[in-house]
């Protein structure tokens, strides 16, 4: 072998060399890495008494655009109905039932209007209690 044969086996072991001691370096830094990251501990709610139940008197209603909303609103002020919020983004009513209609007359009668995509109980839901306890 001549000279700089010599010279570039020379210089390719070193770099060989470079590139193993850093990926070593770089494993051994991930690895410290991940040991020391420890995730803080997540709070879960405590289960609330009540959660899920239904809003006793209330339905939400969601309605076809293309038909609009007055039909919808023609039937609920027929059958006694109050609006208690008009919710422009989702096109859906929420309606306050007259005492003595039951819930369940009311979503039948409700689904046969025109333009009434769904009716539903409108449900209490908790966006968090107090307490909670902690998960590792």
């Amino acid at each position: 072998m001549d000279r700089y044969q010599l010279r570039c086996n020379a210089a390719g072991r070193r770099l060989k060399m470079a590139v193993a001691v850093a990926a070593v370096v770089l494993a051994a830094a991930l690895t410290a890495a991940c040991a020391a990251h420890k995730e803080a501990p997540v709070r879960v709610a405590a289960p609330i008494e009540g959660a899920g139940e239904y809003a006793p008197r209330s339905l939400i209603v969601a309605y076809d655009a293309a038909v609009g909303k007055e039909p919808l609103l023609r039937a609920a002020r027929k059958m006694g109905c109050r609006v208690i919020y008009d919710y422009r983004t989702i096109r859906a009513l929420a309606l306050r039932l007259p005492e003595g209609l039951p819930p369940a007359k009311a979503i039948r009668r409700l689904k046969r209007v025109r333009g009434v995509l769904q009716v539903s109980r409108d449900r209490i839901n908790y966006l968090h209690s107090g307490g909670g306890t902690e998960v590792q």
